[in-house]
């Protein structure tokens, strides 16, 4: 399988259908040899063409070129903070089931994670796994770095995977897969620049450059929870063992802690934001208190990555207007925002679109597995 084979898996897989004309123009190659590239792909199955569809072209009719769905099933897996998302989808996102494993004390996550896969794998033809997580990864080996959800320090997942089902498997941060979501069949799909910025118990982004996820040199583009933002000798001691870092004002934890120091009565994440949408005080000032950090976290990425859209994902989203309206004014009168061409859309944070990402994931770590099939 040469170069050329791969970027047509890739530009059907983008485009969900297209035209051998299509591929042709976008490849910069002659017709004669799309035209080999594609009966060596239908021979291995890896594609088929879409009949029922027919575009018309000059008196003749073209039909379109989709990934074959029977090629095999890929997964997806999503280590939530209270549950694990296992998702079984054909390539072509046609047809997804999920099961879940809910997070108690007494779970035990990789044993409970496995046995699903092992039934599964059973039943269907699997040809990949794409896994997603919180905490700190290492795409490239496949690491999961740190997560404090499940108390894991260097867990090599993928080779744990690979080495029981014998297919090839990726590993991705959490937010990284909303990325790929987001840019596949979400509503940033006509976007080449964007950030989803996810507010839970960390805070983290996720960079879209150039249509591609951006991951850094040393794979901890996106870590900007802990940029310090409080310097004051009050400043709480955030979990990367430095003071005042963003995530010890704006993250859930936080909010809940700084209710708690209030009034000495703990309520939930969900209860402060249902109490500050009443109107009820001291919740609602306490959430117009996160108006100015956020904006200062907007600002700063605005200014480094300078995207069309910044995406803000979370529990947070249900805060009524009062916030997102004060923010907006902040923006709409600050020189160095250009207003009409800034986008801020705000998302509630959906876990399966998390997984979702893992199936993408899959799929491009299936393209990148059959690039050693050479021929």
């Amino acid at each position: 399988m040469n170069a050329n084979d791969i970027k047509i898996l890739e530009l059907i897989y983008s485009f969900g259908m297209i035209t051998r004309k299509e591929l042709g123009k976008k490849l910069m190659i002659s017709q004669a040899a799309i035209s080999k590239r594609i009966k060596y792909l239908m021979e291995k199955k890896l594609i088929k063409e879409n009949s029922t569809i027919l575009l018309k072209t000059g008196g003749r009719k073209s039909s379109y070129l989709e990934l074959n769905n029977e090629i095999g099933k890929i997964i997806g897996v999503y280590f939530g903070v209270d549950k694990i998302i296992i998702a079984i989808s054909t390539i072509n996102f046609t047809a997804i089931t999920y099961r879940y494993i809910d997070i108690t004390p007494t779970t035990q996550i990789l044993k409970e994670t496995f046995d699903i896969l092992d039934e599964i794998y059973k039943q269907e033809k699997i040809i990949s796994i794409g896994v997603g997580m919180n905490g700190i990864v290492d795409y490239q080996k496949g690491l999961s770095i740190y997560s404090a959800t499940y108390n894991w320090s260097n867990v090599n997942l993928k080779e744990e995977l690979e080495n029981r089902y014998k297919i090839s498997v990726a590993i991705e941060n959490g937010v990284n897969l909303m990325v790929l979501y987001e840019k596949k069949n979400g509503k940033s799909r006509d976007k080449n620049n964007f950030v989803i910025l996810n507010i839970t118990n960390g805070i983290k982004a996720g960079i879209c450059l150039d249509g591609k996820l951006h991951r850094g040199v040393y794979l901890k583009a996106g870590e900007i929870g802990h940029i310090q933002y409080d310097f004051s000798l009050n400043s709480r001691i955030c979990t990367c063992g430095n003071k005042g870092c963003i995530e010890t004002i704006l993250s859930e934890y936080a909010v809940e802690d700084k209710i708690f120091d209030l009034i000495n009565e703990k309520y939930s994440y969900e209860t402060i934001i249902e109490k500050a949408n009443r109107n009820i005080q001291p919740f609602k000032n306490i959430i117009l208190d996160l108006a100015p950090v956020m904006l200062h976290l907007i600002l700063w990425i605005s200014l480094l990555i300078d995207p069309e859209e910044i995406v803000v994902y979370g529990k947070i989203s249900k805060v009524e207007d009062f916030l997102w309206r004060e923010i907006r004014r902040k923006i709409k009168y600050s020189s160095l925002f250009k207003p009409d061409r800034f986008c801020l859309r705000v998302e509630n944070i959906d876990e399966s679109l998390i997984v979702k990402g893992g199936i993408i994931l899959g799929v491009q770590n299936l393209f990148k597995s059959l690039k050693k099939d050479k021929k």
